[in-house]
């Protein structure tokens, strides 16, 4: 994967502009808005993820067209579980998602989540409590406003309980969102997981933090493959300077040194992209490492 390729897999509309809408239809509060939404954006979500381990011929949209086999959201669900793309627990929160879509998707009217089976279904929805974490958090202290429920010693926010916890658990409605925002995420993490490298099976995730490893580790992988690019675009400007005179001599076309500069300009941009990524998202892992195992401490300590 080429770093144009991981800007546009980070600025995917299925994850950065999903949310914004998402976001929106939440707002309006109609159930039927939000199942629909939601669930769109997970079947984009399980398309681009089992596009990204396709032949390049296999890429169009042929398979995923109307009346094609990976039309339907059942069906993208059974494919990337059979390709060991999702793990059986992704799998059963994506099924249980679809359910409740088609369900609130038919219904007349706004729809209700506290309806059954509707709320029945929203109570089997799991990941979103297990992997639930911040979209966002806070910036470190000394940058920018301060964060009201302070920071530790090494200046990472302390995340209040609220932050790190499933708000109203027995919520159907919150259960459902929630559900979404942690399984767009989950998705984006497997596109990443399966970008370079084959999996047999992907290992179930115990925690938010295990989430965003495998896109820590396609950061870093990348800068060590731009260190290397850059490396040789020096070897060759190297090269270039050292054979010039002679080529110019020869009578033939001179070679311009200038394009290698170029080239080694663009690496340094790309480089800079990728590391204030992997400084952002070592933060933010840090961060929520650090309140959830505050607040396991606390626990233990009350017991």
């Amino acid at each position: 994967m080429n770093v144009d390729e991981f800007k546009k897999s980070l600025a995917d509309d299925a994850v950065i502009t999903f949310f914004k809408s998402f976001d929106d239809e939440v707002k309006g509060e109609s159930a039927r808005g939000i199942a629909i939404a939601g669930g769109s954006g997970l079947d984009h979500q399980l398309k681009n993820l089992l596009k990204s381990n396709l032949l390049h011929s296999a890429k169009d949209d042929k398979l995923f067209g109307v009346k094609q086999p990976l039309h339907d959201y059942s069906a993208k669900c059974a494919m990337a579980h059979a390709l060991g793309l999702i793990s059986d627990n992704e799998k059963r929160e994506l099924e249980f998602v679809g359910k409740i879509r088609n369900k609130l998707g038919h219904e007349i009217g706004s729809g209700s989540f506290d309806v059954e089976p509707v709320r029945s279904w929203c109570m089997e929805l799991r990941l979103c409590e297990v992997l639930y974490a911040p979209k966002t958090v806070p910036v470190p202290r000394g940058v920018g406003t301060v964060y009201p429920h302070g920071y530790d010693e090494d200046g990472y926010p302390l995340l209040s309980k609220e932050d790190l916890f499933l708000p109203n658990p027995r919520d159907a409605k919150s259960r459902f969102i929630a559900s979404i925002n942690v399984m767009m995420i989950v998705l984006a993490t497997r596109i990443f997981n399966t970008m370079d490298t084959k999996v047999e099976s992907p290992p179930e995730f115990t925690s938010p933090v295990d989430v965003r490893k495998p896109i820590l580790s396609a950061l870093e992988h990348q800068l060590d493959r731009h260190a290397e690019l850059k490396q040789s675009s020096m070897d060759l400007k190297a090269r270039v300077l050292e054979v010039g005179p002679r080529v110019a001599e020869a009578g033939l076309e001179p070679i311009d040194v200038a394009d290698v500069e170029n080239a080694i300009i663009e690496q340094d941009q790309a480089n800079r992209f990728l590391v204030a990524m992997l400084q952002m998202g070592r933060f933010m892992e840090e961060t929520v490492r650090r309140a959830r195992a505050r607040y396991a401490d606390q626990a233990n300590d009350a017991s």
